[in-house]
């Protein structure tokens, strides 16, 4: 009762008329919605320095008293108090790394334009030094990734390696079109899952997206993994103006395959950015049903940041070191592999508040951290961008001020 309170790191409030909105922007993102007037004393009190005594003993009656001692219980709660002596710890939880840049396949809604960058494969050596560092680091999930790493012509090799030297849970992404049913007895033993990239529901769709035979090569390998009792495969659509109407048929083919179903918004980054005008999907077109914005509501947070750089970081096969796979810009390197494992990245420096407090039109917005994304990669494409801006500000800002201010 005699600590001092203070509004948490990653706090923020939101105004609208004579309510605020206070949250947490980086943890769950959670949020309560008070009259200003009530905001107002609270901050005042805060901006002193007053202790929880101090505050609940200005009421002027039990129920004021009641009232202000719950909210304080759920401001706590919702990671948007602290005390003095609290501050956020990250533990760096997870990595993803690029075996190879090369891949088989020249996807339109690539991010990355796989195929149009130089082809570098990750060595061993440096690979067994990064899964030994992860290792050191008692990292607990590593995702292996491309590129495709089923080019690699010494993947099974590569596999068991990591297996042998990472007790880690390992992931693994790829497309699945050059996975050898000779190969799936071994990469069940090296992998706790795998994570395929679909992009849409049936053989059409995918021809679209990913070019001719994947979809019949996807349905096999997993048919084949799930006789081997396989079962932590997941199957990824992103969302295009083809596809995101028939997300229904995309989830019931999952079902049916018995695979977690994975819908991701398209980043337009790399070919996606060259073929954006083609795979968006147009504002006019987006017609929520009811249950649709039912589960929206219940699901708003204001999470407008991610733990890139903090509890996820990547490393690229050029040994490059990027705060997360999706943020793969030249600017975005935070150093290489010999900076990592000499400790001379500082991790919690990378930390950054949220995009949108930066963007000069976005900072009286009402709803600017429900309008933006959980991935800070997503954030630097959309934000900086004053096209994706305005055609995101279209689509989602009456929307949200509908949903969250009851207007």
């Amino acid at each position: 009762m005699d600590r001092k309170v203070f509004f948490a790191e990653f706090c923020r409030y939101l105004f609208y008329k004579n309510q605020v909105i206070v949250g947490n922007i980086l943890e769950d993102g959670k949020w309560i919605k008070i009259p200003r007037s009530v905001f107002e004393y609270l901050k005042g009190h805060i901006d002193n320095h007053s202790t929880i005594r101090q505050i609940l003993d200005e009421a002027d009656s039990e129920e004021e008293y009641k009232f202000y001692d719950n909210l304080l219980r759920n401001l706590f709660l919702i990671r948007s108090l602290r005390f003095e002596e609290d501050m956020l710890d990250f533990k760096l939880e997870s990595l993803s790394l690029d075996l190879t840049s090369k891949c088989n396949l020249r996807c339109k809604h690539c991010s990355t334009a796989f195929g149009e960058i130089p082809n570098i494969d990750l060595s061993v050596e440096d690979m067994k030094r990064i899964v030994q560092w992860a290792e050191d680091k008692k990292i607990e999930k590593l995702t292996l990734t491309g590129g495709e790493i089923f080019v690699l012509p010494d993947i099974m090799e590569r596999l068991k390696t990591i297996r042998r030297i990472f007790s880690g849970k390992i992931d693994i992404i790829t497309n699945a079109t050059l996975i050898s049913p000779s190969m799936m007895t071994e990469l069940i033993k090296c992998v706790d899952a795998i994570n395929i990239s679909l992009d849409g529901y049936d053989k059409q769709s995918v021809d679209r997206i990913r070019g001719k035979d994947v979809y019949e090569k996807v349905i096999s390998c997993v048919a084949q993994l799930k006789v081997l009792k396989f079962s932590k495969i997941s199957l990824s659509m992103i969302l295009t103006e083809e596809n995101y109407k028939n997300r229904e048929k995309f989830i019931h083919l999952c079902q049916e395959l018995d695979v977690k179903p994975m819908t991701r918004v398209l980043n337009p980054r790399g070919r996606a950015k060259k073929n954006y005008e083609e795979l968006r999907i147009t504002n006019d077109k987006i017609v929520y049903t009811d249950d649709e914005l039912e589960e929206i509501k219940k699901n708003l947070t204001m999470k407008s940041t991610c733990g890139a750089g903090n509890t996820t970081i990547a490393i690229y096969s050029n040994g490059e070191v990027h705060p997360c796979a999706a943020m793969d810009e030249i600017n975005e390197c935070v150093g290489n592999l010999q900076d990592l494992i000499n400790e001379k990245i500082k991790l919690r420096s990378l930390l950054s508040d949220c995009k949108v407090e930066y963007i000069e039109t976005c900072k009286e917005c009402p709803v600017r951290y429900f309008c933006s994304d959980t991935c800070k990669a997503m954030n630097n494409t959309i934000f900086d961008n004053p096209q994706f801006r305005k055609e995101r500000c279209k689509k989602l800002k009456n929307l949200y001020i509908d949903l969250v201010w009851n207007e």
